[in-house]
């Protein structure tokens, strides 16, 4: 398919959402307007916009904008510009209110559902869709001054009134219950105690001591974490009017080591995260098209290290990415590595228990904690044992093996080296039971026996 069926294709799914929406806003609008509560009040006026934002500012103009938007294509092959992120964050909105119409449509009788929690998000989102619509508007008219380029060489006076409109465009609905919805779901978590942290953070940034800062921002945390209409208003105020000493202060923040831990939580988890050392390569020759014969020699950048460092973050282990790093079960502890654990069991002797281990235990359980807090965590949640015994096999002195040809000559087998003179092993059981009659002591051959 070239682009421009794939363009075609990709308008006809649009309009299918966007009149998939329209019939569960109808369904809304038509339910809530026999109630006069203040819930339905917001469900009616907020069906009332969606549709008239379908109809009037989406379904007649995304089919011309789509198209008019290739011209501006980067390549033939790499079909994207700016115009078209416009046209993507409208259908991210539309999926989302696609999934929050529908459910509000089958389940608005029901005795468990939440008016006021529904009302507020299908509000928001509407009100989100609006100013997306209004978006759309301006790039329009901005596409009407570009002459087949997508940034003109000089700014009309006419250009530069619509960027002072656009920036007094609201952006509270970007920030507030909608926020990161043109993102994975897997960043949202950490997008949002992004957010909450630079809010807390910049209510107590005028504060005249540290203590009074560190106590405002601690204080106000909880209402931002509550509240994303009051989170979403603190945030622009930070990033419009905020100076460059505030830029600097905040991002100062990520050299704290109490954040730090807090990331281990916040941050989705990693299937793979590696540190790598790419040796650097001695200088490479690279031969010229126009003439084989000759070629041009590249050396490596003078650096103080032989080998440069990356890191392989991966949400998922793919086919390929065992070559590189070896996934092993503990692989989601970003900050610990397999020498970590290995040193870790020959210290601590606890670490051994096999039921203790912190490879054999939950996800849940180990998000984002140290595997020696585990020791004192699974003897708590661990089910009780009625014995747990440590027990030492002293390790038998050489044995002399009579051969079966002569059995006049042996040979002796030396025990293994081993830095401990007995092997120690655990002894776990759910119940006592009744120990068995002690076995006759070994003889000669039934040590040869055994070792062979």
């Amino acid at each position: 398919m070239n682009k421009e069926e794939i363009d075609k294709k990709y308008i006809r799914e649009l309009d299918v959402l966007l009149k998939e929406i329209k019939s569960f806003s109808i369904v809304i609008f038509e339910h809530f307007k026999t109630y006069s509560d203040a819930n339905s009040i917001r469900f009616v006026k907020s069906s009332a916009f969606l549709l008239e934002h379908i109809d009037q500012g989406l379904l007649p103009y995304l089919d011309g904008f789509l198209i008019a938007a290739g011209q501006f294509d980067f390549s033939s092959q790499h079909p994207a510009n700016g115009y078209r992120s416009v046209v993507g964050l409208i259908e991210k909105c539309s999926l989302h209110l696609l999934i929050l119409t529908r459910y509000v449509a089958l389940k608005k009788k029901s005795l468990l559902f939440r008016n006021d929690h529904y009302s507020k998000e299908f509000e928001s989102y509407v009100t989100l869709l609006g100013q997306l619509r209004a978006c759309l508007q301006y790039a329009q008219k901005f596409m009407s001054y570009s002459s087949g380029q997508l940034v003109s060489e000089q700014v009309s006076e006419d250009e530069f009134k619509i960027m002072q409109e656009i920036e007094n465009l609201s952006q509270e609905p970007f920030y507030g219950v909608c926020l990161g919805f043109q993102y994975n779901s897997s960043m949202l978590q950490t997008i949002l105690v992004m957010h909450i942290i630079l809010a807390s953070y910049s209510s107590g940034y005028n504060k005249s001591s540290p203590f009074m800062k560190l106590a405002s921002s601690v204080l106000s945390s909880g209402k931002f974490i509550i509240s994303p209409e009051e989170r979403a208003k603190k945030v622009i105020e930070a990033t419009v009017h905020g100076d460059v000493n505030f830029c600097k202060s905040f991002w100062d923040l990520s050299e704290n080591a109490l954040l730090h831990s807090i990331a281990k939580v916040v941050s989705p988890l990693v299937a793979i995260e590696k540190t790598i050392h790419i040796p650097l390569d001695p200088p490479v020759q690279v031969f010229l098209s126009s003439d084989p014969n000759k070629h041009i020699t590249v050396s490596v950048p003078n650096a103080e290290s032989s080998s440069i460092m990356v890191r392989l973050f991966s949400y998922q282990a793919r086919q390929g990415q065992n070559n590189v790093v070896q996934v092993q079960d503990y692989a989601l502890y970003r900050n610990f590595t397999t020498d970590y654990f290995t040193e870790l069991r020959q210290k601590t002797e606890t670490n051994r228990d096999p039921f203790l281990s912190p490879v054999f235990a939950s996800d849940e359980l180990l998000r984002g904690l140290c595997p020696v807090h585990f020791i004192s965590i699974a003897k708590v949640v661990s089910p009780l044992v009625a014995i747990e015994k440590t027990i030492h096999i002293p390790l038998d002195p050489p044995v002399q093996v009579f051969l079966s040809s002569d059995p006049n000559k042996h040979i002796t087998v030396s025990v293994p080296n081993a830095e401990s003179s007995s092997i120690m092993v655990r002894l776990f059981s759910y119940q006592a039971r009744q120990a068995p009659p002690p076995p006759p002591p070994p003889s000669l051959i039934d040590k040869c026996h055994f070792l062979a």
